[in-house]
């Protein structure tokens, strides 16, 4: 099967959208206080697919910001990008969204 960069592009933010809410458990605190809100998480996938340079932009809390930057920390390894046939880094900018439901 041959995707072209869009499905493949598109196929990686799915998967790593699964990873996330796969992994997540709203942190007890944060749901005790009723926090919700968008957490703007951005991290490097490096030459070799490590998950590097994490960083929490907009968290809504510390607790939030714990858990995604933990739960980023644990991601496998991906398969790097490249450019003309050689690995580079990729930069990933990504919201992750936290509302509570009854």
């Amino acid at each position: 099967m041959n995707l072209t960069v869009d499905d493949f592009d598109i196929c990686s933010k799915n998967k790593l959208l699964e990873y996330i809410y796969g992994n997540l458990k709203y942190p007890k605190k944060s749901r005790e206080l009723e926090v919700q809100g968008k957490a703007l998480a951005q991290f490097v996938i490096s030459k070799d697919g490590s998950v590097i340079n994490i960083k929490v932009l907009n968290g809504v809390d510390s607790d939030i910001k714990m858990l995604v930057t933990s739960i980023l920390e644990k991601m496998p390894k991906w398969t790097p990008g490249k450019k003309d046939g050689k690995p580079v880094n990729v930069l990933y900018t990504i919201p992750i969204i936290f509302k509570l439901t009854d």
